[in-house]
């Protein structure tokens, strides 16, 4: 009789599959895998076949959200850079990278609104003057280039001002 796959075998093989057949044209084939490509995006296991463009990127782009108080000074919050986590939190922290992509490239975004006032709350920020939304850009050194790294560059994505208590 044979054994049933392990779950992580089962997964492993469907994840395969659609990586395989997720943008092969014909109706049947999509009402099969949407279901299961909307769980994988919602992990975070997305492809973006970009990687292996003949052009590659030269430079990281980074999200910062800087929250300017009333009273002067400014808070900083940037998502977890999953480089500088444990395997187990890396996995876990995986789906900011897909919605730092769609605050970062997509035009517009509602996630941006989303993710200012997301920071709001967390932050239980009083008299809030602005929420800035940012990217810095950090050079991606060549192979073998052992230069100092050159400064990274800044610019403004959107900026979102709350409305004012009472109004």
């Amino acid at each position: 009789m044979p054994s049933v796959p392990p779950l992580a075998d089962l997964f492993v093989l469907t994840y395969v599959l659609l990586a395989l057949f997720g943008d092969v044209p014909g109706r049947a084939l999509r009402r099969v895998l949407d279901p299961v490509a909307r769980f994988v995006e919602w992990l975070g296991f997305e492809q973006h076949w970009g990687m292996f463009a003949p052009d590659p990127p030269t430079c990281d782009r980074d999200l910062q959200a800087i929250l300017e108080l009333a009273p002067g000074g400014a808070l900083v919050w940037e998502p977890p850079r999953l480089h500088e986590l444990s395997r187990w939190r890396a996995f876990r922290d995986f789906r900011y990278r897909s919605y730092e992509h769609a605050v970062l490239y997509d035009e517009p975004s509602p996630a941006g609104a989303g993710l200012a006032g997301y920071l709001l709350r967390k932050y239980e920020v009083d008299q809030p003057k602005s929420v800035v939304l940012a990217w810095v850009d950090r050079e991606i050194p060549f192979p073998g280039d052992d230069g100092p790294p050159a400064p990274p560059t800044r610019g403004v994505i959107s900026t979102f001002r709350p409305a004012k208590a009472g109004r």
